[in-house]
Parts: structure tokens; sequence; C-alpha cells
């Protein structure tokens, strides 16, 4: 089965970091995404289709707490 999973953080080493560790355990069984800008993740998790949301609790602007309001507002089922 494949996962399609989003990894944001404003600081791109730790979006590589979480990411190699997924890519190191569960490697072609996912469709993986980084992103730096809390902003751009909250519109493409609101659009696309994503299985899981990795997400930094502490971004400037928008948090990972206020994308999860949003997508629970939107009745987004994103883990």
């Amino acid at each position: 089965m494949m996962y399609r999973i989003m990894v944001v953080d404003d600081e791109s080493h730790v979006t590589d970091w979480i990411s190699h560790l997924l890519e190191d355990a569960y490697g072609p069984e996912l469709d993986l995404y980084r992103l730096n800008d809390a902003t751009q993740a909250l519109r493409q998790l609101l659009t696309g289709i994503y299985d899981i949301a990795v997400l930094d609790i502490s971004m400037p602007e928008v948090t990972g707490i206020d994308i999860l309001d949003a997508l629970e507002k939107q009745k987004i089922e994103t883990q």
C-alpha cells in the first residue's frame, strides 16, 4: 500500500531529516512531500489527498495546530 505523506517544518534540515528517516524505514511505500512553508502546506493539504501530515507545532504565521484546526473544520481525514 502506498502512503502519501507531507512533512512540514520551517527549517529545511528538519524536513530533510524526518523525510530520510521515513524513506529508510518505508522506502517505496511512500509518496513523500517536504514543505518549509506552512501556508503553502495548508493550501496543499486542503486541496490534495494526503494520508499523513507530520507538522511542526511552532512555525511563524501558521502553526501546526492552525493547520490541524483547518483540516478538522473542513472534515479532511489526513492523520
